[in-house]
C-alpha cells in the first residue's frame, strides 16, 4: 500500500505542476481550480493510505502473537482442567509457546520475502514449539532422561500432525451427522 501511496503523492505532485504551468490563456478560472483541487484531494488520498498501511504493518505484527499468546494460554487451561499439575501444565506451555515464538521470528526474519518468511515461521516455530512443550512434558514425568523426553516431544509432533490432517474429515462428519 506504501508503493501505491508513493505513486499517487507523486501523481498529485505532477498535477499541481501542470496547473502551476497552465497558461491562464488556454484554460478558466474554474478549470484551473479544478485541477488545482483534483490534485490537494490525490495527495490527501495518498497521505491516507500511507497511514493505513503503516497501521497494517504495526498490527500485522501483534495479531499473530497475540492469538499464538491466546492458544498458549488456553492450552495450559485445557491441561490443568484435565488434572495436569499447574507447575507442569504452565512450564510446558509457557517453554513451548516462547520456543515457538523465538524459532518462527528467527525463520520469518531470515526469510526475506514477506508472505513465504511469515508462513514458513509460523508453520516451522509452531512444529518447534509443540516439540519443546512435548519434550517438557516428558521430562515432567519421566524424570532427566533427555532420550525420553526427545521422544515424547517428537510424539507430540506426530500426534498433531495426525490431528490436524484428521481434521477435515472429523468436520466432514460432524456436519454430515446435523442432516441425518
Amino acid at each position: 500500500m506504501s508503493g501505491t501511496a508513493a505513486l499517487q503523492r507523486s501523481q498529485a505532485l505532477r498535477d499541481v505542476g501542470r496547473a502551476l504551468a497552465t497558461d491562464p490563456a488556454h484554460v478558466t478560472p474554474a478549470q484551473w481550480y479544478r485541477q488545482l483541487d483534483e490534485a490537494r484531494r490525490l495527495g490527501d488520498a495518498a497521505d491516507d493510505l500511507a497511514r493505513n498501511a503503516d497501521d497494517l504493518r504495526a498490527s500485522s505484527r501483534s495479531v499473530p502473537l497475540k492469538l499464538g499468546g491466546g492458544l498458549a494460554v488456553a492450552g495450559i487451561a485445557y491441561d490443568i482442567h484435565s488434572g495436569k499439575d499447574p507447575v507442569h501444565a504452565v512450564t510446558a506451555g509457557g517453554v513451548g509457546f516462547a520456543a515457538a515464538v523465538a524459532t518462527g521470528a528467527l525463520i520469518g526474519t531470515a526469510i526475506p520475502v514477506p508472505v513465504v518468511g511469515t508462513v514458513a515461521g509460523a508453520v516451522v516455530g509452531a512444529g518447534v514449539g509443540i516439540f519443546t512443550s512435548g519434550m517438557v512434558d516428558g521430562l515432567f514425568e519421566d524424570g532427566p532422561d533427555v532420550g525420553a523426553a526427545a521422544s515424547r516431544g517428537w510424539e507430540a509432533v506426530t500426534d498433531t500432525g495426525r490431528a490436524v490432517a484428521g481434521a477435515p474429515a472429523a468436520l466432514a462428519g460432524t456436519v454430515s451427522g446435523w442432516f441425518d
